[in-house]
């Protein structure tokens, strides 16, 4: 019935399709039986237990082994048994083979489904007084944040970086920047992108960037600004979503 290894992936559910037989290699019908798939690690330890379900077809049935049960177990290979459950609530095992072999081997691979690039969070900016501008200036530069380098970016595909500010009480010029540099120093070239004007009113704002502006060669991104005489106001957050 499962002798050889079956692979399970992350991201996905994983529907198993079972043969059951007698020892004559014979279906039999299981429509009344109440059957269990138990996933355990190579130590036996119990992860995952799924219900089998019979199908219209006599001695088939399905076992479906959840997306969100697989989600938070890492990788690795993995054992599984079938049983069924009886009336006293006793178990009887499933068998794989004429040995009695009772035990299934499995793997989990990892997932098969593209993942998400978990948005990127703008909390600190860093004051720098400009002492050679009449009237003095104070400049707050945030932490350099990495950026994902889009795969096979071309002016026709859609990728865009949308960064959303939200604003606490801040009034004065905004600027979005960015580098090609592998590596962020005291000495890297930082490019602007935009730069905008945000007032106190302004609870919150959305700026999106595609291609050409974003593109294969940024590396790292930060935000620059500066207040308006008069005001304390700050960028609460920046939240960088790729």
């Amino acid at each position: 019935m499962y002798q050889n290894r079956i692979k399970l992936y992350q991201g996905v559910d994983n529907v198993l399709t079972l043969d059951v037989k007698n020892s004559d290699q014979k279906r039999i019908d299981i429509s009344s039986m109440i059957l269990k798939m138990i996933v355990s690690d190579v130590f036996g330890r119990e992860l995952v237990t799924a219900d089998v379900t019979a199908s219209a077809t006599t001695g088939l049935a399905t076992v479906n082994i959840a997306e969100d049960d697989l989600a938070n177990i890492t990788p690795q290979f993995l054992t599984f048994s079938i049983y069924r459950q009886n009336i006293d609530l006793s178990r009887t095992v499933l068998y794989a083979d004429t040995q009695f072999g009772a035990v299934g081997k499995m793997e989990l691979v990892g997932t098969v489904m593209p993942k998400l690039t978990p948005p990127r969070y703008i909390t600190r900016f860093a004051p720098i007084s400009n002492n050679y501008s009449i009237p003095y200036i104070t400049y707050y530069y945030s932490d350099a944040v990495e950026v994902r380098k889009p795969n096979f970016l071309q002016a026709e595909v859609d990728e865009t970086v949308e960064m959303i500010f939200a604003n606490a009480g801040l009034s004065g010029p905004v600027t979005v920047q960015y580098t090609t540099e592998d590596v962020v120093s005291t000495g890297t070239t930082w490019i602007d992108v935009e730069t905008f004007n945000i007032v106190p009113s302004t609870a919150s704002l959305s700026k999106v960037y595609e291609y050409p502006t974003y593109n294969r060669e940024i590396s790292w991104m930060r935000i620059k600004y500066s207040q308006v005489i008069n005001n304390t106001g700050k960028l609460d957050k920046v939240t960088i979503i790729l």
